[in-house]
């Protein structure tokens, strides 16, 4: 639907049904093209705003040309998500370019175990789709994204998102709808830096040696066959 600019798309896994004489007793991409049509008629089709939909294809863009995605990147515009589930049990990765979305998953189809620590969605499954992708995309031109609606573009504070002040070290383009473009300068940073109150800083010294020993001993307590927990080690801590 975001790569679609906001209208709706309907996913179908059989395109059609023959009988053994080649008479089509069932064409699901008939019936899902018609259904479309009218959606487009009645204005349903339109599920995000075109420009909520531009917005979220240059976010997803961010993440392959500089995010957790890097290892997705084809040299062409896409954009995409890398995806993990606690104890790396699941790893993700849905992407897309202006002709063709693919998402890939990979994990174990038995209950509790992990694919292994570290194992997340950029490290594993983001090279294997863009393998797919450059063999899939060998015969397509490249293409850019299609304007669905008319952005503004701003330079801001990477680390607060407004206007940057002389003490911003960071600074970053965004897009942004008309009309919510930020008005007020950066009142966070000094000298590049966030000046956050204390409290939000947190602690500055690690896990001391007592935490340490009661988080080893729970998950001693909560190791159970498959689990990552069985591999986690005083290396991770």
């Amino acid at each position: 639907v975001i790569a679609n600019g906001g209208k709706e798309v309907i996913p179908f896994s059989i395109r059609y049904i023959k009988d053994r004489d080649g008479k089509v007793l069932e064409n699901e991409e008939e019936q899902i093209a018609e259904r479309l049509k009218k959606a487009a008629r009645d204005g349903s089709i339109q599920i995000l705003k075109p420009e909520t939909a531009q917005i979220m294809i240059s976010l997803l863009q961010s993440v392959i040309s500089g995010g957790t995605g890097m290892g997705a990147s084809l040299g062409r515009p896409a954009g995409g998500k890398t995806g993990t589930t606690n104890n790396w049990k699941d790893a993700w990765f849905v992407g897309f370019v202006p002709q063709l979305t693919t998402a890939i998953w990979m994990g174990y189809d038995k209950l509790g175990l992990s694919l292994g620590i570290g194992q997340a969605g950029g490290a594993i499954v983001a090279p294997v789709w863009k393998r797919y992708m450059t063999a899939a995309l060998k015969n397509e031109g490249v293409l850019n994204f299609p304007v669905y609606a008319g952005l503004s573009e701003r330079e801001v504070c990477e680390n607060s998102g407004l206007l940057p002040s002389s003490r911003c070290g960071n600074k970053i383009r965004e897009v942004f709808i008309p009309g919510t473009e930020p008005s007020e300068e950066c009142d966070l940073c000094r000298g590049g830096e966030l000046d956050l109150d204390p409290a939000l800083k947190g602690p500055k010294e690690n896990i001391t040696g007592r935490q340490k020993k009661s988080i080893m001993k729970n998950i001693k307590k909560k190791k159970r066959e498959g689990s990552v927990l069985d591999s986690i080690g005083n290396d991770l801590l």
